[in-house]
Protein backbone atom coordinates (compact mmCIF):
# COMPACT_ATOMS: atom_id res chain seq x y z
CA UNK A 1 0.00 0.00 0.00
CA UNK A 2 2.81 2.05 -0.12
CA UNK A 3 2.91 5.07 2.32
CA UNK A 4 -1.14 4.71 2.65
CA UNK A 5 -0.92 2.47 5.80
CA UNK A 6 1.45 1.67 8.23
CA UNK A 7 4.09 -1.63 6.44
CA UNK A 8 3.06 -4.49 8.51
CA UNK A 9 5.91 -6.52 7.11
CA UNK A 10 8.83 -4.59 7.74
CA UNK A 11 9.66 -1.70 10.72
CA UNK A 12 7.00 0.95 10.59
CA UNK A 13 8.43 4.39 12.19
CA UNK A 14 11.32 1.70 14.13
CA UNK A 15 8.76 -0.01 16.30
CA UNK A 16 9.75 -3.45 14.21
CA UNK A 17 7.38 -5.35 11.56
CA UNK A 18 3.69 -5.48 13.41
CA UNK A 19 4.20 -9.02 14.98
CA UNK A 20 6.96 -7.01 17.39
CA UNK A 21 4.50 -3.86 18.24
CA UNK A 22 1.19 -5.02 17.42
CA UNK A 23 0.75 -5.13 21.74
CA UNK A 24 1.41 -1.92 22.06
CA UNK A 25 -0.57 0.08 19.83
CA UNK A 26 -4.08 0.51 22.02
CA UNK A 27 -4.07 0.31 25.49
CA UNK A 28 -6.12 -2.61 27.36
CA UNK A 29 -5.58 -4.54 23.90
CA UNK A 30 -3.04 -7.41 23.67
CA UNK A 31 -1.64 -8.13 20.50
CA UNK A 32 -4.15 -10.96 19.01
CA UNK A 33 -6.94 -8.62 20.07
CA UNK A 34 -5.67 -5.51 18.30
CA UNK A 35 -5.15 -7.58 15.29
CA UNK A 36 -8.71 -8.51 15.32
CA UNK A 37 -10.26 -5.35 15.89
CA UNK A 38 -7.99 -3.44 12.92
CA UNK A 39 -8.97 -5.97 10.61
CA UNK A 40 -12.65 -6.16 11.90
CA UNK A 41 -13.73 -2.88 12.68
CA UNK A 42 -10.62 -0.98 11.45
CA UNK A 43 -12.12 2.44 12.44
CA UNK A 44 -11.82 1.87 15.80
CA UNK A 45 -8.58 3.22 15.87
CA UNK A 46 -6.24 4.92 13.35
CA UNK A 47 -2.50 4.90 13.82
CA UNK A 48 -1.91 8.46 13.83
CA UNK A 49 -0.94 9.92 10.02
CA UNK A 50 -3.28 7.64 8.61
CA UNK A 51 -6.92 8.05 7.09
CA UNK A 52 -9.71 5.47 7.44
CA UNK A 53 -9.57 3.96 4.35
CA UNK A 54 -9.06 -0.12 5.11
CA UNK A 55 -12.74 -1.98 4.38
CA UNK A 56 -14.15 -4.41 7.33
CA UNK A 57 -12.17 -7.61 6.19
CA UNK A 58 -15.34 -9.90 7.61
CA UNK A 59 -17.24 -8.51 4.63
CA UNK A 60 -15.13 -10.71 2.64
CA UNK A 61 -13.74 -13.24 5.03
CA UNK A 62 -14.85 -16.09 7.10
CA UNK A 63 -13.90 -15.99 10.75
CA UNK A 64 -11.58 -19.02 10.33
CA UNK A 65 -9.70 -16.76 7.53
CA UNK A 66 -9.66 -13.26 9.26
CA UNK A 67 -7.83 -15.61 12.70
CA UNK A 68 -5.98 -17.05 9.93
CA UNK A 69 -4.47 -13.65 9.16
CA UNK A 70 -4.50 -12.48 12.82
CA UNK A 71 -1.78 -15.30 13.62
CA UNK A 72 0.33 -14.40 10.07
CA UNK A 73 0.10 -11.16 11.22
CA UNK A 74 1.28 -12.09 15.00
CA UNK A 75 4.27 -14.29 13.05
CA UNK A 76 5.94 -11.03 12.00
CA UNK A 77 8.19 -10.64 14.02
CA UNK A 78 5.96 -11.87 17.46
CA UNK A 79 4.21 -14.75 18.80
CA UNK A 80 1.54 -16.63 17.48
CA UNK A 81 -1.55 -16.90 20.16
CA UNK A 82 -4.14 -17.22 17.99
CA UNK A 83 -5.87 -21.04 18.73
CA UNK A 84 -8.73 -23.18 17.75
CA UNK A 85 -10.61 -21.50 21.14
CA UNK A 86 -10.65 -17.96 19.24
CA UNK A 87 -12.27 -19.16 16.11
CA UNK A 88 -14.95 -21.49 18.46
CA UNK A 89 -15.86 -18.18 20.31
CA UNK A 90 -16.86 -16.39 16.99
CA UNK A 91 -18.54 -19.51 14.90
CA UNK A 92 -20.16 -21.42 18.17
CA UNK A 93 -17.50 -24.37 17.46
CA UNK A 94 -18.51 -24.49 13.63
CA UNK A 95 -15.66 -22.34 12.52
CA UNK A 96 -14.22 -24.98 10.19
CA UNK A 97 -17.06 -24.54 7.15
CA UNK A 98 -15.79 -22.69 4.06
CA UNK A 99 -17.28 -19.35 3.43
CA UNK A 100 -20.20 -19.52 1.20
CA UNK A 101 -18.59 -17.69 -2.30
CA UNK A 102 -21.06 -15.32 -2.87
CA UNK A 103 -20.00 -13.40 0.86
CA UNK A 104 -23.02 -11.64 2.03
CA UNK A 105 -26.50 -11.00 0.10
CA UNK A 106 -27.08 -7.17 -0.52
CA UNK A 107 -30.65 -5.95 0.42
CA UNK A 108 -33.70 -5.65 -2.12
CA UNK A 109 -32.73 -2.37 -2.89
CA UNK A 110 -31.97 -1.39 -6.89
CA UNK A 111 -31.28 2.33 -6.02
CA UNK A 112 -27.19 2.49 -7.22
CA UNK A 113 -25.85 4.72 -4.48
CA UNK A 114 -27.41 2.55 -1.61
CA UNK A 115 -25.55 -0.64 -3.60
CA UNK A 116 -22.19 1.57 -3.59
CA UNK A 117 -22.26 1.93 0.00
CA UNK A 118 -23.64 -1.52 1.18
CA UNK A 119 -20.71 -2.83 -1.54
CA UNK A 120 -18.20 -0.55 0.38
CA UNK A 121 -17.20 1.18 -2.71
CA UNK A 122 -16.79 4.62 -1.72
CA UNK A 123 -14.11 2.77 0.76
CA UNK A 124 -11.61 2.87 -2.38
CA UNK A 125 -13.23 4.86 -5.25
CA UNK A 126 -14.89 8.60 -5.17
CA UNK A 127 -18.12 9.87 -6.00
CA UNK A 128 -17.95 13.60 -6.06
CA UNK A 129 -17.03 14.96 -2.50
CA UNK A 130 -17.19 11.08 -0.96
CA UNK A 131 -15.28 8.39 -0.70
CA UNK A 132 -11.13 7.96 -0.92
CA UNK A 133 -8.73 8.26 -3.67
CA UNK A 134 -7.56 4.26 -3.71
CA UNK A 135 -8.63 3.73 -6.78
CA UNK A 136 -10.02 5.44 -10.15
CA UNK A 137 -12.62 7.94 -9.37
CA UNK A 138 -16.68 6.90 -10.18
CA UNK A 139 -17.40 10.59 -10.37
CA UNK A 140 -16.84 10.58 -14.34
CA UNK A 141 -16.25 6.84 -14.85
CA UNK A 142 -19.25 7.47 -17.70
CA UNK A 143 -17.13 9.62 -19.56
CA UNK A 144 -14.03 7.43 -19.80
CA UNK A 145 -15.56 3.88 -19.86
CA UNK A 146 -18.38 2.23 -21.19
CA UNK A 147 -21.27 0.13 -19.83
CA UNK A 148 -19.24 -3.04 -21.06
CA UNK A 149 -16.04 -2.16 -19.46
CA UNK A 150 -17.75 -0.93 -16.15
CA UNK A 151 -19.91 -4.16 -16.02
CA UNK A 152 -16.62 -6.49 -16.81
CA UNK A 153 -14.57 -4.32 -14.03
CA UNK A 154 -17.63 -5.11 -11.64
CA UNK A 155 -17.92 -8.55 -12.35
CA UNK A 156 -14.24 -9.35 -13.04
CA UNK A 157 -11.72 -6.84 -11.52
CA UNK A 158 -8.09 -8.15 -12.16
CA UNK A 159 -8.96 -8.41 -15.79
CA UNK A 160 -7.45 -4.58 -16.28
CA UNK A 161 -6.17 -2.21 -14.27
CA UNK A 162 -6.26 1.41 -14.80
CA UNK A 163 -2.83 3.06 -15.44
CA UNK A 164 -1.72 4.69 -12.01
CA UNK A 165 -2.96 2.48 -10.05
CA UNK A 166 -1.30 -0.75 -10.30
CA UNK A 167 0.25 -1.23 -6.87
CA UNK A 168 -3.73 -1.64 -5.59
CA UNK A 169 -4.25 -4.46 -8.22
CA UNK A 170 -6.34 -7.18 -6.44
CA UNK A 171 -7.67 -4.68 -3.63
CA UNK A 172 -11.12 -4.65 -5.20
CA UNK A 173 -13.30 -7.87 -4.14
CA UNK A 174 -14.22 -10.30 -7.02
CA UNK A 175 -17.57 -11.60 -5.25
CA UNK A 176 -19.53 -8.41 -6.05
CA UNK A 177 -21.14 -9.95 -9.32
CA UNK A 178 -22.06 -12.85 -6.99
CA UNK A 179 -23.70 -10.68 -4.08
CA UNK A 180 -26.13 -8.56 -6.72
CA UNK A 181 -28.66 -9.54 -8.45
CA UNK A 182 -28.74 -8.90 -12.18
CA UNK A 183 -31.25 -6.14 -11.87
CA UNK A 184 -29.05 -4.71 -8.72
CA UNK A 185 -26.10 -5.08 -11.48
CA UNK A 186 -27.67 -3.45 -14.20
CA UNK A 187 -29.37 -0.96 -12.34
CA UNK A 188 -25.29 0.22 -10.94
CA UNK A 189 -23.40 -0.17 -14.54
CA UNK A 190 -26.25 1.82 -15.73
CA UNK A 191 -26.02 4.99 -13.31
CA UNK A 192 -22.09 4.65 -13.75
CA UNK A 193 -22.09 4.48 -17.06
CA UNK A 194 -24.25 7.81 -16.86
CA UNK A 195 -21.65 9.65 -14.44
CA UNK A 196 -20.38 12.43 -16.71
CA UNK A 197 -18.87 14.34 -14.20
CA UNK A 198 -21.42 16.60 -13.15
Amino acid sequence: MGTRAPNLLRSDAGLGPVGARCADRQTGLDCKAYLHQSLTAPAEYLVEGYAAIMPDASRILSSDQVWALVAFLQSQGGEVTVSGDDIQSVEGGGGADPPPPAGPQLAGTSDPVELMNELGCLVCHQLGDQGNAIGPALTDVGARRNAAYIRESILQPAADTSPGYEAFAGTMPPNFGDRMTAAQLEALVAYLAGRQGN
